[in-house]
């Protein structure tokens, strides 16, 4: 998203008679912007992203097809970069501002919705070891009885019947 904003930076320096700099940032962030965007165009996970990414797409080849013209007009006079600027430049940067604001939003939705299933998961992770652990100590209580019982009864078995020996 900075990528077009210094793009449309770089129109604003044409407008005020600073070509080099202009073409320089304007390129420097086209650059950017087309490999920020290549990565999405590559990355597409939901649905109804794929439609905006085509409809971003369309909207820049049209925004460039009005830069090429942009950098061409004169500074003054009829038809000059700020009428261009102001009566088309402008409104499809905002509408380009607006699709991948949509497609910013697509994602982070997704992302939020991805991460309440994760805590719910998490939670539900927690409960299980909880009640796996609880259900562990009552077996091991419940074995330690049986095999104290076990234990004991032979012994108390033989103490008794020594005792019966020697009282003979």
């Amino acid at each position: 998203k900075e990528a077009l904003e210094r793009l449309d930076s770089g129109l604003m320096f044409a407008a005020s008679g600073r070509d080099q700099l202009a073409r320089e940032q304007f390129n420097k962030f086209r650059t950017e912007f087309e490999r920020q965007f290549a990565v999405e165009q590559s990355n597409i996970t939901l649905p109804g992203e794929g439609e905006l990414v085509d409809e971003l797409s369309a909207a820049y080849k049209r925004y460039l097809a009005r830069t090429d013209d942009y950098f061409k007009r004169p500074l003054t006079g009829p038809g000059n970069r700020s009428d261009e600027y102001f009566s088309r430049l402008l409104p499809e940067f905002e509408n380009l501002k607006k699709i991948e604001d949509k497609i910013l939003l697509l994602n982070q939705q997704n992302m939020e919705r991805m991460n309440e299933r994760a805590l719910r998961n998490a939670a539900s992770s927690i409960r299980l070891m909880i009640t796996a652990f609880l259900v562990a100590v009552i077996l091991a209580i419940a074995s330690s009885r049986v095999l104290t019982r076990l234990i004991r009864e032979p012994i108390i078995a033989l103490t008794q019947a020594a005792r019966a020996v020697s009282q003979g």
